[in-house]
């Protein structure tokens, strides 16, 4: 069975409108509608953020949390280790200082095996925490410091973010562990 389908799919960047009209069947239909939700959700940052229960994370945001880890240690292990976990630490702080909510299920991507970030009920995010803080936006991390390494292949900090709308802060303490493949993941 035919039907018509006529649609007009509106980009919010570029504001431009595409309009089709075609004769599909039903099941294609429904493929082409996955196929343009998919699409329309993500291409957009923000809304791709949001399901995600994220703030949208600002380019000098990202900026500071990487030029926050090109850190000159006195301490050569601790420098070393710094240089090879920052490509795990900079896109864990980048979401971590975007959790709108309770749900860390976004940093499972950098979890040691055996640390599961829950979908709820996260009690380190901050966000949610700051009373005058404009939810919408990220924090800032101001500085990263306190780094030690209790063992050869682990290595501790501290995360200091600032709220940019109220002027509020809050701290964090992560740990990563250096796996047998060499690749550093959050173990706390």
């Amino acid at each position: 069975m035919a039907s018509n389908v006529d649609l007009q799919i509106k980009d919010s960047k570029a504001d431009q409108k595409i309009r089709t009209s075609t004769r599909l069947n039903p099941r294609a239909n429904l493929e082409l509608i996955s196929v343009l939700l998919t699409v329309i959700f993500l291409t957009t940052t923000d809304a791709l953020a949001q399901t995600r229960g994220l703030a949208p994370v600002t380019e000098t945001q990202a900026a500071k949390i990487d030029a926050a880890l090109q850190l000159n240690s006195p301490n050569t292990a601790i420098g070393q280790a710094i240089s090879e976990a920052k490509s795990t630490i900079a896109p864990f702080l980048k979401i971590h200082s975007c959790l709108s909510g309770y749900n860390a299920s976004s940093l499972n991507v950098y979890a040691a095996p055996g640390k599961l970030y829950p979908n709820n009920n996260y009690p380190h995010s901050l966000i949610p925490q700051m009373r005058g803080h404009d939810k919408s936006s990220c924090l800032t991390v101001q500085r990263i410091h306190g780094w030690t390494m209790p063992s050869a292949n682990t290595l501790r900090f501290e995360v200091v973010y600032l709220s940019d709308s109220s002027g509020e802060s809050g701290k964090s303490h992560h740990e990563v562990q250096k796996q047998a493949n060499g690749e550093w993941l959050f173990s706390r």
